[in-house]
């Protein structure tokens, strides 16, 4: 266990702009951090990071940043189709999807490549090309601040939507997780419903549809259209893609025929990186920071960065977007 006070932020999420902590603690063990909890020596407000992948602070945080290193993956149980994974919240999600992929097991190959770390991934139920973690999620394992105990939740009390989760919302900043315990299927199950997906696997010469196929086909897309965060800072999408009513839909597609939707009952999710395309923010850049030339939906610090440079940017995309087509975006990164 390391600790630091009044620390720089900047190197530990990947936005890489400039803040700083009161405090700082890096953990590497539950003990340690019901350790810390008993003899009260963190100091509040406490926010929890792993690869800090999707998070922006705003301004400096006045109490201790949690650095979440717990790490292993643990088969906890099997069938003749299925496997149940324990996997401590500090692992890497990407090295969880390349295990996966390595052993022939199906489920979140798709998400190959997202960063940061499995306790995160049921904060945010991260999702890729048609997949999403609450497809798999079995449990979460957490301390809740609030009652000072270790608890668990099944899949159906956590409350999961669309990059969201009871844990951004009822239990949003009173939950430490440190383990998810996940089911995946032994049973070839791949999914190659996005296009994009499907175009790159005909490109592709392979005598079987693996899991480990998928994933270097994912890994391939997503390092051609998105930029590495240690050499430009970014946090991933920074938007959500917006849902709305299939009758408004439809009205929008009366004016603007290409516009892509996925139709889910009377639902369509809109591509909000197609809406930032269209209202002319692709590949613009303010100041220290701008949208990425190949994918708008990614808002990257040129170096130095303000958080108040990156939310006047979003501010005057969304205003943009909701002008132009009545439809107004949210940010998917956590703001603190």
């Amino acid at each position: 266990m390391k600790s630091y006070t009044n620390i720089d932020l900047s190197k530990y999420h990947t936005f890489h702009v400039a803040s700083r902590a009161t405090a700082l603690v890096e953990i590497e063990s539950l003990q340690q951090f019901l350790t810390l909890i008993t003899n009260n020596k963190l100091t509040h407000p406490i926010v929890i990071l792993g690869g800090g992948s999707n998070v922006l602070f705003k301004e400096d945080w006045p109490g201790t940043v949690l650095i979440n290193k717990i790490q292993g993956i643990d088969l906890v149980g099997e069938t003749d189709d299925f496997v149940s994974i324990l996997v401590h919240s500090g692992t890497l999600w990407d090295e969880l999807t390349a295990y996966c992929a390595s052993h022939g097991y199906w489920g979140i190959e798709n998400m190959s490549g997202i960063p940061g770390t499995c306790g995160a991934a049921p904060i945010q139920n991260i999702g890729a090309y048609g997949q999403e973690v609450e497809q798999v999620i079995e449990s979460v394992n957490f301390f809740d601040f609030k009652t000072a105990e270790c608890r668990e939740l099944k899949k159906a009390d956590c409350c999961f939507g669309y990059r969201d989760s009871i844990f951004k919302n009822e239990l949003r900043n009173r939950t430490f997780i440190h383990s998810i315990q996940i089911k995946l299927s032994k049973i070839p199950t791949p999914n190659v419903s996005y296009p994009s997906l499907a175009e790159k696997l005909q490109s592709v010469a392979t005598p079987e549809l693996t899991p480990v196929a998928l994933r270097e086909a994912i890994l391939s897309i997503r390092t051609n259209k998105l930029p590495d965060p240690d050499i430009l800072g970014n946090a991933g999408s920074f938007f959500k893609n917006p849902i709305i009513p299939l009758d408004d839909y439809k009205k929008l597609q009366r004016e603007f025929p290409d516009i892509p939707g996925f139709t889910e009952m009377n639902m369509v999710k809109i591509s909000a990186a197609w809406l930032i395309e269209k209202s002319g923010w692709k590949g613009v850049r303010m100041g220290n920071t701008g949208t990425f030339h190949k994918q708008p939906l990614v808002l990257v610090n040129y170096g130095n960065a303000t958080a108040g440079e990156i939310l006047d940017l979003a501010r005057k995309i969304i205003e943009t977007v909701e002008k132009k087509f009545q439809i107004k975006i949210e940010p998917e990164v956590q703001i603190y």
